[in-house]
């Protein structure tokens, strides 16, 4: 600023009460460092001000007057803007940390009972393959037996070999079973006891079935083959309906 041109008495007196604006206050200060003149007026406004400071005796305000103010500022101030991290550190953690862990819980529960379904299929899928791959294998044995299976509806045939202890059928017409019964095999001893050779499930769709029957002992100390309908996981002795029968 031109030091020639000098601040005016009015700006200098409110400069000495300190109520310029920040940007108005700069100005004048700047103007102050360079003009003697200026300095000079402002000394008597500074001394007006400081006798003005202590012209009254100091009042405590009502403490009433005191809230009522300080309630009427909060409420003008505007509502500041939290962000969504502020928002989140301010909730309870207790609530948080137990609805994560719920969810975690339920996350491992789903993962185990899946890997739970693909082990058993898994073992259901190498048991089929070693079926197959027993029952090729025994239909090109030399010395394999082939008997004629005859039932209500139902008909195959059987192949064994005296001397293993497993037999297979070749099945058509089982119809798949109402829930909580399954096929199951009986290998007939001479006295007439009945041991279990396996179960057989027939799903809906299948007209073939190929079920490996396995034996405690070698198939020659054995009359015949049957099969019944048992309840769901087999039983020890045979209690339904008989729906196929081979001799031996």
């Amino acid at each position: 600023m031109d030091r020639s041109i000098h601040i005016d008495q009015d700006t200098l007196a409110v400069f000495a009460l300190g109520a310029l604006e920040p940007r108005e206050s700069r100005r004048v200060g700047m103007h102050l460092d360079q003009c003697e003149r200026c300095r000079a007026n402002l000394k008597g406004f500074k001394a007006a001000a400081d006798g003005l400071l202590h012209s009254a005796p100091p009042v405590e305000p009502p403490a009433r007057l005191r809230a009522n103010i300080i309630a009427q500022i909060s409420k003008a101030q505007p509502a500041r803007r939290t962000s969504w991290w502020q928002r989140l550190t301010n909730l309870p953690l207790a609530p948080i940390a137990l609805g994560l862990s719920a969810i975690l819980l339920a996350l491992n529960v789903g993962l185990w009972l899946q890997v739970q379904e693909v082990q058993q299929l898994e073992a259901q899928l190498l048991a089929q393959v070693n079926e197959d791959r027993i029952a090729q294998g025994l239909y090109a044995y030399p010395d394999v037996h082939r008997v004629l299976i005859e039932g209500e509806n139902v008909y195959g045939s059987a192949i064994y070999e005296e001397y293993l202890r497993f037999a297979v059928l070749y099945v058509w017409g089982l119809e798949p079973l109402p829930e909580g019964q399954i096929y199951q095999v009986w290998l007939i001893e001479p006295d007439g006891d009945r041991v279990s050779g396996g179960l057989i499930d027939v799903e809906a769709g299948e007209e073939f079935i190929q079920a490996v029957v396995r034996a405690p002992a070698m198939i020659k100390g054995f009359d015949g083959i049957g099969v019944t309908v048992e309840p769901a996981g087999g039983s020890d002795q045979p209690t339904g309906v008989k729906v196929l029968g081979v001799d031996l």
